[in-house]
């Protein structure tokens, strides 16, 4: 997401860190069916837009031990959920890839990219495009399939 947001200005990286991680946090991952704050504090972040559309709370607890033992409920709930939710995706997911993932063999004047990580100084490699080409394929030094 960072790489995204500073497109050339890699200086900004600190800036925009505290708003990335909001958004990651309170977005709700398809692998769970939760946001990672949901998961980790029991319930759902809460933003200043909230405030200002004055979303309606849950019926809240009105002590402590109430408020704990509702935390710890959902949790329990979530977890469950989770670990079910999870490994029907995992199953979903695998299959998704392996009818993807194709053996590649490359033939002679075949255009193709090479992947050609480049530190430059003061910039990021993990935000940098690892990829360069077109490159034309000449020569084939041996018949074994490449992946």
């Amino acid at each position: 997401m960072i790489a995204k947001m500073i497109d050339q200005k890699h200086e900004r990286w600190p800036d925009l860190l505290g708003t990335v991680a909001l958004a990651y946090n309170a977005t709700i991952h398809t692998t769970t069916g939760y946001s990672p704050h949901e998961l980790f504090y029991s319930f759902a972040p809460s933003c200043p837009l909230d405030a200002v559309v004055s979303t309606p709370a849950s019926d809240p607890a009105t002590n402590a031990d109430e408020f704990a033992l509702r935390s710890f409920e959902r949790l329990q709930e979530a977890t469950a959920f989770v670990h079910e939710y999870t490994g029907r995706n995992i199953a979903r997911m695998k299959r998704l890839y392996d009818s993807a993932v194709k053996l590649q063999s490359y033939e002679i004047g075949e255009k193709v990219l090479v992947y050609n990580p480049k530190k430059h100084r003061g910039r990021f490699a993990k935000w940098e495009v690892q990829w360069t080409g077109p490159f034309v394929i000449e020569n084939k030094l041996n018949s074994a399939i490449m992946s």
